[in-house]
């Protein structure tokens, strides 16, 4: 019997990004985060040590997200504007995990 492989995670995101593209565009994020959280609990349990993120790529990320947060004070819309911040932030977690 075979382990539950990292490749068994992001090959069944890949395989659902079309679909959930197609018919639910913003179930994107979700499906992108929820393949970083599993692939994150997979590394953590096989006792996998992390190695730090650059910190040019953390401040640029966290600048980013500072700014469309702050774009929720001219926004027309800030409650739909600060769902995209979180969004956009899980999104980046994600690339940092994966």
């Amino acid at each position: 019997m075979t382990k539950f492989q990292a490749g068994h995670v992001l090959g069944t995101a890949a395989a659902l990004v079309l679909p959930v593209g197609l018919l639910a565009h913003k179930g994107l994020a979700p499906l992108f985060v929820t393949a970083a959280v599993v692939l994150l609990a997979l590394d953590v349990a096989r006792g996998r040590r992390f190695p730090a993120v650059p910190a040019v790529v953390s401040v640029l990320l966290a600048g980013l997200t500072a700014l469309a947060a702050a774009s929720a004070l001219w926004s027309m819309t800030p409650g739909e504007t600060l769902k995209t911040v979180l969004s956009l932030g899980a999104t980046f977690l994600g690339g940092v995990v994966i």
